[in-house]
Parts: structure tokens; C-alpha cells; sequence
């Protein structure tokens, strides 16, 4: 029964390959920002949990490593408009943010 107990809670330990990101997102001005990306991110699947932190840009995401990469997750940010880790903006997406989110250099 020792055993047994055993080998279960070890399945239990090994068979979740969730890893957790965190990725800067140095570009982020305001809550709009972290709702966007926030909302981007839980389109991606294999993302079981995504954590903004504000005052620190960056971004915490708990991934399922066999369904989705770091690369992948960087794009998604990217692609909506914000630098993620040392991948930039789209400029496209970066255009068309609303003026809070734009760097205040950008603020025209």
C-alpha cells in the first residue's frame, strides 16, 4: 500500500509540465495595458495563468511547455502592441493602442 501511495503522488508531482514565465513588458503604461495583454494571453492555449505586475512591467504566465513556447507568448504580446522581453512592438498594433498606452515620448 506504501508503494502504491508512493508512485501516485509521484505521478501526481511529474505528470504536470506547467513551467512559469516571466516576461518584461517594459513598454506598458497603465490597467488598459495589462487588460490587452491580459486578454490576448487567455486566447493562447495551453496558458493555465497569467499574472500582470503593474509597477514592475512584467508578466508572470504559467504554461503548459508541450502546447505553447516562451516565443510564442512574447509574439502574443507583441503582437498587440508591446515589447515583450527584448522582442519589440508590432508597429502596426503599436499605432493603433489608445494614447495612455503609448510611451509619453509617443503621445502626440
Amino acid at each position: 500500500m506504501k508503494n502504491f501511495r508512493f508512485i501516485f503522488l509521484l505521478i501526481m508531482l511529474t505528470g504536470c509540465d506547467y513551467q512559469i514565465a516571466k516576461i518584461n513588458t517594459p513598454t506598458t503604461q497603465c490597467g488598459m495595458c495589462s487588460a490587452t495583454i491580459l486578454s490576448a494571453l487567455n486566447q493562447v492555449d495551453g496558458i493555465k495563468d497569467v499574472v500582470i505586475n503593474e509597477s514592475g512591467k512584467s508578466v508572470s504566465v504559467k504554461y503548459f511547455e508541450e502546447k505553447v513556447s516562451v516565443e510564442q507568448l512574447e509574439s502574443t504580446i507583441s503582437k498587440v502592441g508591446y515589447q515583450a522581453n527584448d522582442l519589440q512592438a508590432d508597429p502596426k498594433a503599436y499605432s493603433k493602442l489608445h494614447f495612455c498606452c503609448k510611451l509619453p515620448k509617443d503621445r502626440k
